[in-house]
């Protein structure tokens, strides 16, 4: 496991159960990996340390169980991290953003439980109430003050 994958489960915690759920889901068959990448419809062969080439892509990590099926290269497009794998997207540099920082400030200066709490604020920004707990009580998007 590389360092910077282990750094950014523990900044993102809600990426990594969303992943959980996925693993365990295939090992009950549950989820099924295909051979084939449902973008380019190649069939990879196994990578050098014998895993699958096939990777769970997660469009909304609030559905864990809603996977795309990519070859490692579709994946990078979908999800492109830096040249070495070193650099992780964070926040709206991210392409599968929803929010931008000044969204988030908002969000964090707006919340008041029983007021103005995480429901009506996720349906206002256009995402889950679970992911909008996890940003207001500063468990995601950790990098804005």
């Amino acid at each position: 496991m590389s360092k910077h994958w282990s750094e950014n489960r523990c900044r993102q915690p809600f990426f990594e159960k969303a992943r959980q759920k996925a693993r365990r889901a295939i090992e009950k068959g549950i989820l099924v990996r295909p051979d084939t990448c449902e973008m380019c419809g190649k069939k990879p062969p196994p990578m050098k340390n014998g895993r699958a080439s096939i990777q769970g892509h997660h469009p909304n990590y609030d559905e864990p169980l809603n996977v795309q099926w990519l070859c490692v290269k579709c994946h990078r497009k979908v999800t492109p991290i830096g040249k070495g794998g070193g650099k992780v997207f964070f926040g709206s540099e991210n392409p599968q953003a929803k929010l931008t920082e000044d969204d988030v400030r908002l969000m964090r200066e707006l919340y008041k439980p029983w007021v103005f709490g995480a429901h009506r604020l996720g349906k206002m920004f256009g995402i889950s109430k679970q992911t909008t707990l996890e940003i207001v009580k500063r468990k995601a998007w950790t990098h804005v003050e």
